[in-house]
Order: structure tokens, then sequence, then C-alpha cells
């Protein structure tokens, strides 16, 4: 949430249309698509500044996991995080995980 108590008015727009007026947007995606752009106005009575993204957004890949007696391997991605029973095993970020 940003706050500054100098602004006095938020605009959050989505293909040109005010989407929001709160100072912090949670905008929910659902499957793989473009958001063409995202805006922010905010402003005070001196001045207005805008801000706008593009946002792409990819659906998560499905990891494929081989076992090779102690060793899992993860299929190719960018980053890896390992898990036990749904918790995070600390350090175990990499494609492979020896198991002890």
């Amino acid at each position: 949430m940003y706050s500054n108590p100098n602004i006095v008015e938020f605009n959050w727009s989505y293909s040109d249309e005010v989407i929001s007026t709160d100072s912090f947007l949670t905008f929910l995606i659902d499957g793989e698509q473009v958001i063409e752009i995202i805006a922010l106005e905010v402003w005070n009575p001196l001045c207005l500044a805008t801000n706008s993204q593009n946002f792409s957004v990819s659906e998560l890949p499905i990891a494929e996991i081989t076992e090779n007696g102690a060793i899992l391997s993860a299929s190719l991605g960018d980053s890896y995080q390992w898990l036990l029973n749904g918790e995070i095993i600390e350090d175990a970020n990499w494609q492979t995980l020896e198991v002890t």
C-alpha cells in the first residue's frame, strides 16, 4: 500500500476504464494472456503524475522430475525450489537435488 499525505486521489485504469481508486491494486489474471496496459494516475492540487505498464502473463510450467539413485532432476526451467512435504528445503534451488 502506498501512503503519501500529499496525494489526494489514485486512479487505476485498464483498457481506458478506471477499475479502482484504492492506493493498492490487486489484479487477478486467469490463464495465459497479455495485459495491454495497466495505468496509475496520482494527483494532488499542484500536479498529476501518470505511469503505465504492459504485462505478459504465462501459465506456470509443470515440472517433470526424474530419479537416478539418490539424485532427483527437474525438467529445464528458469529457476528451481525444491520442497519436502510442502515446505521449502533451504538452499535447494538447483535443477538437481541429492536426497540423503
